[in-house]
């Protein structure tokens, strides 16, 4: 309570990562654009034997009505998982980094083959915690510094 955790480095990365999972694939993904854009996954358009229409990402169009297309949440898991690289000693860092990529692509990627997913759905998921790990890393690191005095 007195803060001296919250002045740990490691600490602070373990944060971000937790929160930006909470927040990218759960509420963010899964809580708001699968439930609110109701774009129809590949396999159950026309084009793809399907019955229902084609529609551009981000419009709102209520085709389905849960587990939607826009955007996917498995993507958005294998970006999260380039946030878990902030738990490796720095020295390691760019090493997880490279294995955390290609194992959240690859995971991704097989959601555009198996026809669950549009390219467009699968790229805008996989940013989605990786955005959100950025700005919460960039926030908690600027409240740390200490404030300038006006004085002079």
């Amino acid at each position: 309570w007195d803060g001296t955790r919250w002045n740990s480095q490691a600490f602070r990365n373990q944060a971000v990562v937790l929160a930006s999972l909470l927040l990218g694939p759960l509420i963010v993904v899964n809580g708001y654009f699968k439930q609110f854009f109701g774009r129809a996954r590949p396999r159950d358009t026309e084009a793809y034997g399907g019955s229902m229409d084609f529609t551009l990402p981000g419009e709102i169009v209520g085709q389905c009505a849960s587990n939607c297309s826009f955007v996917s949440g498995e993507a958005s898991v294998g970006g999260w998982f380039l946030c878990c690289g902030l738990l490796f000693p720095p020295k390691y860092r760019n090493r997880a980094y490279i294995a955390l990529f290609v194992i959240g692509s690859i995971m991704a990627l097989l959601r555009v083959t198996f026809g669950a997913h549009f390219l467009s759905d699968v790229l805008l998921g996989y940013m989605v915690p990786i955005i959100i790990c950025a700005l919460l890393a960039t926030m908690i690191e600027l409240f740390q510094k200490p404030a300038q005095s006006t004085n002079g």
